[in-house]
């Protein structure tokens, strides 16, 4: 059975939300939180959404939405689901998670989007969706949210390379989530 495309808006409209707030951002950081929290509640069967900011060695968890089952200081090595999708820059649809990956982890899950986030031809992050509901992505949510990220890339990437007062320890332990 193939999940029934349920938000609260119309794709175009959420893209051109989300287009509209990194455009006018003042603050990057508030930007992403903002833009994400908007994608994750447009889609009632998303349990959780995590931004992760790619570092020479691990996947560091800048933001999310959704259970505090992992907490917001998380990395996670390049390697899984998540390093797959760095190393072969390719987004990945899993439409019947499960196993060993999510015992730990306290919330529903039952199907995952993985997309990489590209700036200037380089992997910058990792956009990772669970759903509640087997088979809760399709084409359509995969071409939206490729969409997203492309949107939200110039944020992430000044978020990866701060400047000024935004150092990179100052930014990691802000604890956005």
């Amino acid at each position: 059975m193939t999940v029934i495309r349920r938000t609260k808006f119309s794709d175009g409209y959420l893209l051109e939300k989300v287009k509209a707030i990194a455009e006018s951002a003042r603050d990057r950081a508030d930007a992403c939180r903002h833009a994400l929290n908007l994608v994750h509640d447009a889609f009632p069967h998303y349990t959780w959404t995590g931004l992760y900011l790619k570092r020479p060695r691990s996947l560091y968890l800048a933001f999310h939405r959704g259970s505090d089952a992992i907490p917001p200081e998380s990395s996670e090595p390049l390697e899984g689901l998540l390093g797959w999708a760095v190393r072969t820059r390719r987004p990945q649809i899993l439409p019947d998670a499960g196993g060993d990956r999510y015992e730990r982890i306290e919330i529903p899950i039952k199907s995952e989007i993985i997309l990489p986030v590209f700036l200037q031809g380089r992997v910058i992050a990792v956009l990772d969706i669970c759903s509640k509901e087997t088979k809760g992505f399709d084409r359509l949510d995969l071409d939206l949210l490729e969409a997203v990220c492309k949107a939200l890339a110039p944020l992430v990437g000044a978020l990866e390379q701060p400047t000024g007062q935004e150092t990179a320890d100052r930014l990691e332990h802000r604890g956005y989530g």
